[in-house]
């Protein structure tokens, strides 16, 4: 069970990361391109958010069990990559929740041209945010598991 877990974890973290990439990409390079987001890039950027939506939840319910899985204790947590490996996930969590709540919200028709806006600013200020995190995330996972690795002396 535990070795099934661990891969769910590296399938769906490197789906993220994919998917993160894609929509990073689609969003920042029109808007610096052009200004605004259309067409093509827009219809991969929407097609990529319906993964990301998918694979948050499933994320945000098998990494803290994979963490406590592999006893990752509270005297590992106090210590170096593990306690800022943490941090950011739920940082990336919390940010990555706001992005799809913006425009899950944004749906609905009694915001008005003013609360569209206003979600829209919101949505790509914790669309950056979740980009931020995850690299840095990545980066730190990979200093925890060398960290790790590391006889203790």
């Amino acid at each position: 069970m535990k070795r099934w877990l661990s891969l769910l974890v590296i399938v769906v973290g490197v789906l993220l990361i994919l998917t993160t990439a894609v929509l990073a990409t689609t969003a920042w390079g029109s808007i610096l391109r052009i200004g605004h987001m259309g067409s093509d890039a827009l219809i991969a950027h929407m097609a990529a958010s319906g993964v990301f939506v998918t694979l948050v939840p499933i994320a945000a319910i098998i990494i803290p069990r994979w963490a406590r899985r592999n006893r990752f204790s509270a005297a590992d947590s106090a210590r170096g990559p593990l306690r800022l490996a943490g941090l950011l996930f739920w940082l990336w969590l919390a940010a990555s929740w706001i992005t799809m709540a913006t425009m899950l919200s944004s749906m609905v028709q009694n915001l008005g041209t003013t609360g569209l806006i206003t979600m829209l600013s919101i949505h790509r200020w914790s669309g950056a945010i979740t980009v931020i995190t995850l690299v840095l995330l990545t980066v730190a996972g990979i200093a925890t598991r060398r960290w790790r690795e590391v006889p203790a002396e």
